[in-house]
C-alpha cells in the first residue's frame, strides 16, 4: 500500500488543534454595557421597593429607547426584550441568593 504526500488533504492544516476549534457560541456575542445594567438594576430595584412601580422587560425597553434618543447611551447598546427578559431572571436568582444570605 502506498500513500501519496502530494494527494490534498480535503481539510486545512491545523484542522484538529484546539485553538481552531468552534464548538458552539457559548460565550460568543454582544454583552450588556455596565452603563446599560445600572439602568436595569434601577428599574429592577424600584420594583422591589414598591410593587406598583415594577417594570416589565417591555418597560425597560422603552425606557432604554427613550434613554438612546435623549443620547444617554447609544441605540446600539440597547438588549432586545429577550435579552432583559433573560437578564432579569440571572438577576433576580442572584439577588434573592444574596439576600437570603
Amino acid at each position: 500500500m502506498f500513500i501519496l504526500l502530494d494527494q490534498e488533504f480535503p481539510l486545512n492544516k491545523g484542522w484538529a488543534l484546539k485553538e481552531n476549534l468552534k464548538l458552539g457560541n457559548k460565550g460568543g456575542g454582544k454583552r450588556i454595557s455596565k452603563k446599560v445594567v445600572q439602568y436595569l438594576q434601577g428599574y429592577f430595584l424600584a420594583g422591589n421597593l414598591r410593587a406598583v412601580d415594577r417594570y416589565s422587560p417591555e418597560n425597560m425597553h422603552t425606557c432604554l429607547e427613550e434613554l438612546a434618543a435623549e443620547g444617554e447611551i447609544a441605540l446600539e447598546e440597547i438588549p432586545t426584550v429577550k435579552t432583559i427578559k433573560g437578564w432579569i431572571g440571572r438577576y433576580s436568582a442572584n439577588f434573592k441568593k444574596e439576600a437570603s444570605e
